[in-house]
């Protein structure tokens, strides 16, 4: 999907292999701050992806970092019950695009964090992710693909 749709993947690591921790937000943004500056990437289509608890992660660092991100793309995540989204402004716009999983257990603060960010006057897209962990299926990383591209419509 990235060679066809001509996409950068960036995909980092945490210091911990089981999770990401608050400190590795300035991390995280010093690394995309450092490849928009050595690539020629569309600055409306630059989006933070993550899933399960690297989604929470997603969240944290879209939201701080709205200069840098137009998108934050989730599977199976949460938006963190402590974070309250601060209200969407036009200069610096973000997008939602939340997969749900099948795994009901976690769905409603799912959806209580979606509810947040539509409050906040986010554009929220859900899809359903059939997978129970939320990994995405080809057919559902085509769709994604699809949002990103369509983010410089916003």
């Amino acid at each position: 999907i990235c060679d066809r749709d001509s996409l950068l993947l960036v995909a980092p690591s945490s210091s911990d292999a089981s999770r990401w921790e608050r400190t590795e937000l300035e991390y995280l943004r010093r690394l995309s701050e450092r490849v928009r500056a050595e690539y020629r990437v569309d600055p409306r289509r630059v989006v933070v992806v993550g899933q399960e608890g690297g989604g929470a992660m997603a969240y944290l660092l879209a939201l701080v970092s709205r200069d840098l991100f137009t998108g934050v793309a989730t599977s199976a995540a949460a938006l963190p019950r402590t974070v309250d989204p601060p209200q969407a402004q036009p200069t610096t716009r973000l997008a939602v695009f939340a997969g749900l999983a099948a795994d009901a257990s976690r769905l409603p603060q799912i959806q209580l964090g979606l509810k947040k960010l539509a409050d906040a006057c986010y554009p929220v897209t859900t899809v359903a992710i059939a997978d129970s962990a939320g990994k995405l299926s080809a057919e559902e990383r085509e769709e994604l693909a699809r949002w990103i591209d369509s983010l410089d419509r916003f």
